[in-house]
């Protein structure tokens, strides 16, 4: 490789490598924020478990990563301590990426987990920490080499953008489709389109089939539907309701909350009757695109919930745009109850 193609290699990672760490900088200093203004919303659980740290050392030593990778994303990379302390951070947020992956690969072959992807969200954090050191060890080799350029604010504009929306579409492919059915007190489903001849759309009929198929395996043995009005007369618990009853739910096993007409007033709602009913350990049931916001939602309530995707198949344009959509609606939600909105 000639001195030009080098410089141009060497640009190139830093930059991908500064995009990586202000994505996921950024995204740990809002966890740490949520930890400090919402009750239940863990900090380090949407992309790292550290539970296993004493609770005093865990906040400060996020903090200290964070700001390090923030440092490497938008610093000037001209102090060599600097960049080895970046490097050291990475490495042990690398150790922490690397023992939750080898901790879900046990969790399936142990069988607590009925359905997953081949690699959780940890694996691909892993592989951006990599992607990390390898531009910070670039870094320390080139402090003083003057043939370093850095890209434009075009390419820092694109590409950070497309960070941002990594980062909730490898949950969604991650976490969302992980399934962790277990033994609960009832089942919450969310509702989704009916259309004007009081038929459901083709997402409600996957999620209450779902749930169905939960109640009959004896999961749970309370199905609660959740959803606002249809398209035409029929609403959309009626329709979810009527569904059900025709796969062999009892009418007498089923809560329906009507006023479900959106993700927080489902929750909101929902948890009301998880008191009045006693209600502890919830099944919740949507397309795997929804589901990271589901959790995201009771999370901030302080209520832990355990998710199931929709089975089903689904056209593959319907899924790319349930996608798109939950990436702008999971970042919203995400400020919202970030800043008690």
């Amino acid at each position: 490789m000639n001195k030009d193609k080098k410089a141009a290699f060497s640009t190139w990672m830093i930059f991908f490598a500064r995009v990586f760490s202000f994505g996921l900088g950024f995204f740990s200093l809002c966890n740490l924020a949520s930890r400090l203004l919402s009750k239940g919303l863990d900090a380090n659980l949407w992309w790292l478990d550290i539970h296993w740290f004493p609770s005093h050392i865990q906040i400060p030593c996020m903090v200290i990563a964070s700001l390090g990778l923030l440092f490497f994303a938008i610093g000037k990379l001209q102090k060599k301590s600097l960049l080895l302390l970046v490097f050291f951070c990475s490495l042990g947020l690398l150790f922490v990426s690397i023992q939750n992956t080898v901790q879900y690969i046990f969790l399936i072959h142990t069988a607590e987990l009925s359905q997953a992807p081949i690699f959780p969200f940890s694996f691909f954090v892993s592989m951006l920490l990599l992607v990390i050191m390898g531009g910070v060890f670039r870094s320390l080799r080139t402090l003083d080499s003057p043939s370093i350029k850095k890209p434009g604010p075009t390419a820092w504009f694109f590409f950070g953008i497309g960070t941002l929306l990594l980062i909730p579409s490898l949950q969604m492919i991650t976490f969302g489709k992980t399934d962790y059915r277990r033994s609960a007190d009832a089942v919450v489903v969310f509702g989704a389109r009916t259309y004007k001849n009081g038929q459901p759309g083709i997402s409600l009929r996957h999620r209450v089939s779902t749930a169905s198929m939960l109640y009959h395996q004896g999961f749970a043995h309370t199905l609660i539907f959740s959803g606002g009005p249809g398209d035409g007369e029929t609403h959309e618990t009626e329709a979810m309701k009527r569904l059900a009853v025709s796969l062999g739910v009892p009418a007498e096993h089923i809560l329906l909350d009507p006023f479900g007409i959106s993700t927080q007033k489902t929750v909101d709602n929902t948890l009301f009757m998880f008191q009045k009913h006693s209600f502890r350990r919830i099944l919740v049931v949507s397309d795997f695109s929804h589901l990271v916001r589901i959790k995201l939602c009771y999370a901030q309530k302080g209520q832990a919930v355990y998710t199931v995707p929709a089975e089903g198949k689904r056209p593959r344009t319907l899924v790319l745009f349930q996608m798109a959509r939950e990436t702008a609606a999971l970042w919203f939600y995400y400020a919202k109850g970030l800043f008690g909105g």
